[in-house]
Parts: structure tokens; C-alpha cells; sequence
């Protein structure tokens, strides 16, 4: 008995829509794509429940007849080529006539469309691929397409969908980046009848840029342009070096008018910003590629969101360079300005001559900055110890038994120190210690960040706080703004007192005693992109609050920490070094970083010969 089938058609149709149509975002692109290839200059989205329950897309363009509604449905039927061969120039976004055709497979489909020359419009409700009812219907030139319970025949694919908040995320970030390629066009896009984008025909991509996001972006945009021998041409617009994020998420890369996701191209704009941002931190971008059809090949992912380039690397280097370029002329520009402000005649108040001489020797004083109050929380190591000594790595260390004079909690901490003597800074980031075993380099920041991050989680309730006598303003995006505030209650059991302010802003009352006022919009950053990485994975709940935990525990601590080249006096130091010897998991930083590294006598011997 033969056991090779065919499968019905039918099941063909439904398997083969998992190649175009992945999940609700999938649906919103091609449809978002087919209303651009048609002309339409205003589009409006009703997204509902995330895109599971309904997708509904308006649009002005040139609609179609009654032949070309029905040929849509169809497999492999497509307006925009004829042959194979024609794909090496083709400039629309679709071509293979896979899309409706795939969506109606695996939804309840409406298509209502009218083209420029008729009259009346077409009306076609369609179940699982199949038209079950067709009539003639009042219309405007253009097409009305509505998707209800999609996946719904193929419960194996819906059961894999991630939830409406993750999905409504990625519907949200394809609008974006299609308003930001097509900026003439007017996009309005609404989700369970709220309106989230409202951008009108806006005449350049900075001013779209203005539209769609808030004023932190909007004041430090740069444009930016540049064009190589083989007509390889780029144009966009970035932020400056004052705007940054902590995810990629708004890093947008066009080629030919479609936007596509490239690694590699996505780290170009990065090394761009080299030596600019600091490490862990992204910029905004929005690069234009234009290059002839062919040098790329868009036909090399069933759902077109990635393309391959005859020459890859030239193009990283291209973006790279022309965004380095141009930042390194906004920031001489910004050099200039500044110097020319300086040395702009001020207004001095009048100071006696007897006066004038004490006043400059007191402004010459060098005063350093303290941090006693950043380590007055720590346990110091007490007076009467009970030592005992044992090999602890590469060093061997003293245990540490504290007396009876503190508390229970105290009592339980047995440290681990060296006998060491403390020789002073180097490059006022390193402490230097001598010891029995040799030279020990202590990092300074990153063993502050270790202590400061085990105290913050030691805390069993929300630690003090302080009210700010200037409540700060955190102003979001729209997509940010919604992820924030499911989850404020996060912050709150760190210390914060934040309320939503409404339009997309948040206003900070009151911080934890050891995070300054200044923190809290990178900490918030932190939250939301732990919030929709994890989301995104759909990881556990208790798995979920911990990675949270740890996030912005390390983040308060790094923030709060001293940092690499700010000067300590000796009893700074020694204070630092006492504590990180009573903490757990004093090797590294919570970032993985060694505290300290010890340099052997017996290596530094043989440096210098004295052992052969």
C-alpha cells in the first residue's frame, strides 16, 4: 500500500500560509504593502485584541475590478511580474501573489473594494479560502479588507501566538517604520478604539519624525546624506549623541523604500555611534539605502523582511562611515558654539580689592569629592576578630568571625579579608593593595556596584525614599508608555513614588536615598526593555520577576556607585576595601566584571628576572 499522499488542496493552502503569515504583524504587513503598491496615499489600521480577533485596513488607493477581487484570492496570481526574470528589477513590495491568498486561507476574510472606473463596489466574504457570499455594495475608490479570528482553522499556529501585548508591540513597530518610508503618506492606526497613531502628509522625514515621537528625540535630530561611485546612495535622519535607548528598537534600515531586518546593518549604524555612546546604550536612526536592483536580491525570505546584497561589506562600511562623519561634524559644530560662547564678555559683580585676593585662593582649593555618606551604610569589620587563614582561589585569605556585638543579622556575616597594606590609586580607578601574596588591583566602581547591589537586595521592604523638591517628568513613547504603566508597581517596590501624568509622561515624586534624581529616566529605560524582552520570550512569572529584580538592581547600583577616576582619601579607600570583603559574590560586579586581580610576587619576579 503506497503511504505518500497528496493532501487536499485546501490543507495545502493552510500549511503553505505559515511560510508568509507568521503571526498578526505578518497580516499587517502585507496588507500595510499591498495599500502602498496601489497608490493609497491615507491608510487607516483598526487593530483589536493584538490583532487575534481583527485586523482591518482602509486605504485610497486604486482599488480593484470584480475579476481582479476574485483573482486575489487565488494562489501564485500577481499583477506585479509576469516571469522569473523580471524579479531581478521588480519595485513593488509584492510580487509572488502569495499574500491574500494565504491570510483567507487561515482567517474569515472581508474584501470590500471599488476600482476608479466603476461605480459600485465589490463585496466578498471569504472562510478559510473559500468565497462564501459575493454582491455589488456602496463604496469608495479604494479597498476595505477586515481579518476576524485569525489562525482560527489552524489552532496548532494560534496555541503559538505570544500574548496581545507582544503582539500589538510588533504591529506598532511595522506602522512606525512604514509612516517613517513613507512620509507623504497619511497612516492613522488605532487599537481597541484608541487612537495611537495620527500622522497627516508630512513633506520630510524629520518632520514625520517630529509626529511620531516626543520631544527627547525631536530636539537632536541630525540629517544626515552620502553617495558612492556605483550609485549606492544613503540619506536619514539620527539623533545626536544626548538621545539614546537602552534597546534597538528604534534603529530603522530601508533599501529601495522597503524595510528590512539586518543584523549587520543594525551594527553599522551602531559603529557608528562609536566611542559617542557608551557601552549597552543604542541610538535612534533612520537610514535610507538606495542602490541599483542589481546589487540586491529581495527574494531571499518568504516574507520579504530580508535581502541579500552583492556586496555586504561595503555597504556596513558605507553606513558606518557617513553616520560617523556627520556625527563628528554635529559635534564640532556643537564645540564651536561653545567656545564662542565662552569667550563672550560677561557681566562681573564688583568685588572689593581686599576681598578679591581671599576669594581666589578659596575658589583654587581643590576640594575631593567625598563619598562618606555612600559607605556609611556598610558594616565596618570589627575590632576583636578570630582568625583562622585558608586558601580562597588564587589567594590565600583570612576568616573573618565577628563578635557578639551586633545583631543577629550581623552576626550571621563571616568575612573573608587579606592582610594587606593600601598603596594608593592608579589613574584614580584602581586601588592598590599590597599583600602577603603579592600586588591586588581593586576596581573601585566595579566593587561599589557589588556592594550597593547586595545591599539594595538585602532590603526586605521598599527602601526609604525622598521626596524631590522638583518632581521629575519623564516624557515616553506611545509603545513605552503602555508597557510602563502595566507594570509601575515594579518601581514602587524599589522606592520610587511615580505616577502617570498622563500624555505619555510620567512624573517622578519621590526616589530611593541612594539614587539620585537624575537616574530615574535610565532606570525606566531599563524596566521597559527587560519588560519587552521578557515579554517577548514569554518567560515564566517567577523567572520573569527575578530577571527584573536583578535588572534594576544593577542598574541602581551601578548608578549609584563611585565611578572610574574620581579621587578617594585613604579612609575611603579602606572603607571600600573592608566592605567588599563582607559581601557575597565580591569576585565579580553584577555585571559580571572582576572586582580585583592579583598579581603574584612570584610573577613580578620573574618580570624582572630575579627567578629564572
Amino acid at each position: 500500500m503506497a503511504l505518500i499522499k497528496l493532501l487536499p488542496a485546501h490543507e495545502i493552502q493552510k500549511i503553505a500560509a505559515g511560510e508568509v503569515v507568521e503571526r498578526p504583524a505578518s497580516v499587517v504587513k502585507e496588507l500595510l504593502e499591498n495599500s502602498l503598491d496601489a497608490g493609497a496615499n491615507h491608510i487607516v489600521l483598526y487593530i483589536e485584541d493584538g490583532g487575534k480577533k481583527r485586523i482591518r485596513i482602509i486605504d485610497n488607493g486604486c482599488g480593484m475590478v470584480y475579476e481582479d477581487a476574485h483573482a486575489c484570492l487565488l494562489p501564485h496570481a500577481t499583477s506585479k511580474i509576469t516571469s522569473v526574470h523580471e524579479l531581478a528589477v521588480v519595485t513593488t513590495f509584492g510580487f509572488r501573489g502569495e499574500a491574500l491568498a494565504a491570510i483567507a486561507a487561515v482567517s474569515r476574510m472581508t474584501l470590500i473594494t471599488r476600482h476608479v472606473t466603476q461605480l459600485d463596489g465589490n463585496k466578498l466574504v471569504v472562510v478559510a479560502g473559500s468565497v462564501e457570499q459575493e454582491s455589488a455594495v456602496a463604496a469608495n475608490i479604494g479597498t476595505d479588507i477586515t481579518i476576524d479570528d485569525l489562525f482560527y482553522n489552524v489552532p496548532a499556529r494560534r496555541k503559538f501566538l505570544k500574548t496581545d501585548t507582544t503582539e500589538w508591540r510588533a504591529i506598532q513597530q511595522l506602522v512606525y517604520a512604514y509612516a517613517l518610508d513613507y512620509p507623504a503618506c497619511t497612516i492613522e492606526l488605532y487599537h481597541n478604539n484608541t487612537t495611537v497613531i495620527n500622522c497627516q502628509h508630512a513633506e520630510s522625514l524629520e518632520q514625520r519624525i517630529v509626529q511620531l515621537f516626543e520631544s527627547p528625540l525631536t530636539k537632536q535630530l541630525i540629517n544626515f546624506n552620502g553617495t558612492t561611485d556605483d550609485d549606492m546612495t544613503l540619506a536619514g535622519v539620527m539623533a545626536g549623541y544626548q538621545y539614546s535607548r537602552f534597546d534597538r528598537s528604534q534603529i530603522y534600515i530601508f533599501v529601495n523604500n522597503r524595510w528590512i531586518k539586518n543584523h549587520k546593518l543594525t551594527a553599522a549604524v551602531i559603529k557608528g555611534y562609536q566611542n559617542i555612546l557608551p557601552q549597552g546604550q543604542y541610538p535612534f536612526a533612520a537610514v535610507s539605502l538606495a542602490m541599483p536592483t542589481n546589487c540586491v536580491d529581495i527574494n531571499v525570505h518568504p516574507r520579504k523582511e530580508e535581502v541579500q546584497f552583492l556586496h555586504p561589506r561595503k555597504v556596513e562600511t558605507f553606513i558606518q562611515e557617513t553616520i560617523q562623519r556627520h556625527l563628528e561634524q554635529s559635534l564640532q559644530k556643537r564645540v564651536i558654539q561653545e567656545q564662542h560662547r565662552a569667550i563672550m564678555p560677561a557681566v562681573l559683580p564688583f568685588i572689593e580689592d581686599n576681598q578679591k585676593e581671599t576669594d581666589i585662593a578659596q575658589n583654587k582649593q581643590f576640594v575631593p569629592i567625598s563619598y562618606s555618606n555612600d559607605l556609611s551604610h556598610l558594616i565596618p569589620i570589627p575590632q576583636q576578630q578570630n582568625v583562622q587563614k585558608i586558601e580562597y582561589g588564587a589567594s590565600a585569605l583570612d576568616v573573618v568571625t565577628t563578635g557578639n556585638k551586633y545583631s543577629d543579622d550581623q552576626q550571621a556575616v563571616v568575612s573573608v579579608a587579606p592582610l594587606y597594606r593600601i598603596i594608593g590609586q592608579l589613574d584614580h580607578t584602581y586601588i592598590l593593595l599590597e599583600t602577603d601574596e603579592g600586588l591586588v588591583m581593586v576596581d573601585q566602581h566595579a566593587a561599589h556596584e557589588r556592594i550597593m547591589y547586595e545591599k539594595i537586595g538585602a532590603q526586605q521592604s521598599a527602601p526609604e525614599s525622598i521626596q524631590l523638591l522638583f518632581p521629575e517628568i519623564i516624557t515616553l513613547t506611545k509603545s513605552d508608555y503602555e508597557v510602563i504603566c502595566e507594570n509601575i508597581s515594579i518601581l514602587a517596590s524599589f522606592g520610587f513614588d511615580i505616577e502617570v501624568w498622563g500624555n505619555c509622561q510620567l512624573r517622578i515624586n519621590a526616589t530611593p536615598l541612594h539614587v539620585k534624581q537624575h537616574m530615574c529616566k535610565d532606570i525606566v529605560a531599563t524596566l521597559i526593555t527587560e519588560l519587552i524582552e521578557s515579554q517577548d520570550a514569554q518567560v515564566e512569572a517567577a523567572v520573569f520577576a527575578k530577571k527584573i529584580h536583578h535588572a534594576l538592581r544593577a542598574l541602581m547600583a551601578c548608578k549609584a556607585a563611585i565611578k572610574a577616576h574620581d579621587v578617594l582619601q585613604e579612609h575611603e579607600m579602606l572603607d571600600l576595601i573592608k566592605q567588599l570583603f563582607v559581601v557575597p559574590n565580591r569576585l565579580t560586579c553584577p555585571h559580571g566584571r572582576p572586582t580585583s586581580w592579583l598579581m603574584a610576587t612570584y610573577e613580578i619576579e620573574k618580570k624582572f628576572k630575579r627567578i629564572i
